[in-house]
């Protein structure tokens, strides 16, 4: 995640936040609002047609950059938007391209643990791909802090005692077989990996690579890539306000529906370049 020195500016205080970052419970579809189970559905459609966009593109369409947003991204920025800094020139995806080159590595590990629903198999591929990431796949043995932000405000991630035992629900319940949107993987791991921060480092790289790695419907390659992170910095704190609605209330509502948003913006993009493309091809 982009988070720990964007924590909260003062005017957020009406959002319960704690120095002590506690495990969040890890719901089930059943357990989420109407709201929440339709946007993560649409997800899952809006994924489908940005994959077969991406097909067609270098990179699965991080070749290119993200345009700065030209007015407010509904569901993207927050009414606390106006307080973090304004996105003025285009945002590369190189992180992206490397976080999607890594999924490539791991893709076919992946996909064989979730469709054979093996919580162990799954607890393999995240070990791999933090030894890609950092070269360290070992749990975090030592108490962790965020950095703190302008007002010495920060956040004291869950003992290490506690997170491997979290670590190990959170894969069970990605690998149970009740019907979902894929989406829903995404947003559980987006939440609950950077929550537990298993790892001293990658910890938002972890969750962006495997809820991507889900939400592919293929079997063979990740044909998509949605780039969370630089989508995070267009929409100014809105992404980091929003997992923390989750983690400090529960309310699942604008994640789902920022996902959503974020997905459009991802799709519109890739129609974007692929027309550019086909504009430009000869004959």
């Amino acid at each position: 995640m982009l988070a720990p020195r964007l924590i909260f500016p003062p005017e957020a205080a009406r959002l319960p936040y704690g120095r002590q970052r506690r495990l969040m419970p890890l719901p089930r579809l059943a357990d989420l609002p109407d709201a929440a189970r339709h946007a993560l559905w649409d997800v899952d459609v809006l994924a489908s047609q940005a994959a077969n966009l991406a097909a067609h593109l270098p990179s699965a369409g991080l070749e290119t950059a993200l345009p700065p947003a030209k007015a407010p991204l509904h569901d993207l920025h927050h009414e606390l938007s106006p307080l973090f800094p304004l996105v003025t020139a285009p945002i590369a995806l190189t992180a992206a391209r490397h976080e999607w080159a890594t999924l490539a590595r791991v893709f076919a590990q992946l996909h064989d643990a979730r469709a054979a629903r093996a919580p162990g198999a799954l607890l393999a591929t995240i070990h791999e791909v933090m030894a890609r990431l950092t070269g360290d796949p070992a749990l975090r043995d030592r108490d962790r802090c965020a950095s703190p932000d302008r007002f010495g405000r920060y956040v004291t991630y869950p003992a290490p005692a506690l997170i491997g035992a979290q670590l190990q629900r959170i894969v069970e319940r990605v690998c149970e077989p009740d019907p979902r949107p894929r989406s829903f993987d995404l947003a559980l791991l987006l939440v609950a990996i950077t929550n537990c921060h298993p790892f001293i480092d990658g910890n938002g790289r972890l969750a962006r690579i495997l809820g991507n790695g889900l939400l592919n419907d293929s079997a063979t390659v990740p044909r998509l890539y949605l780039p969370l992170r630089e989508i995070a910095r267009l929409a100014r704190g809105g992404y980091v306000l929003r997992v923390r609605l989750v983690e400090t209330q529960g309310d699942w509502v604008p994640l789902a529906r920022l996902l959503r948003a974020a997905m459009r913006l991802w799709h519109d993009h890739l129609l974007h370049r692929l027309e550019l493309e086909r504009s430009h091809a000869p004959g």
